[in-house]
């Protein structure tokens, strides 16, 4: 089954573990690779970490999923540094610019505008 790591700078820990996460984020990006029929723990192991906001935690941080196999880590700006030691890794770097919106209509979370830029 592939593995994925998704890694957070600031986001508490407490927001993104569990069946239920609160991150509005997380949220979205569940709901996308839902809608893309990749589900966690079904057909894809999604691993979350998070720094929560110490700078001193990062390159363990990152060292432990790239100890985990993963496929792809989706990093924040302030990881990405300290996961260029890691060539067999590929990164993708996440740029969020504002807040998640809810769509009234259909109860879904979204990223508005959001970006992902794959990281050399």
């Amino acid at each position: 089954m592939p593995r994925i790591a998704l890694l957070f700078a600031n986001t508490p820990t407490a927001e993104i573990m569990g069946p239920q996460p609160t991150s509005p984020y997380l949220i979205a990006f569940l709901k996308g690779m839902r809608d893309l029929g990749w589900l966690d723990g079904q057909n894809i192991i999604i691993e979350r970490r998070s720094a929560d906001g110490k700078p001193d935690r990062f390159p363990a941080l990152v060292n432990e999923v790239v100890g985990l196999n993963v496929a792809l880590m989706m990093i924040t700006a302030r990881l990405l540094r300290y996961s260029r030691h890691s060539k067999r890794v590929p990164r993708c770097r996440s740029y969020w610019q504002g807040p998640p919106i809810q769509n009234i209509s259909s109860g879904s979370a979204s990223s508005s505008p959001s970006h992902a830029q794959a990281a050399a």
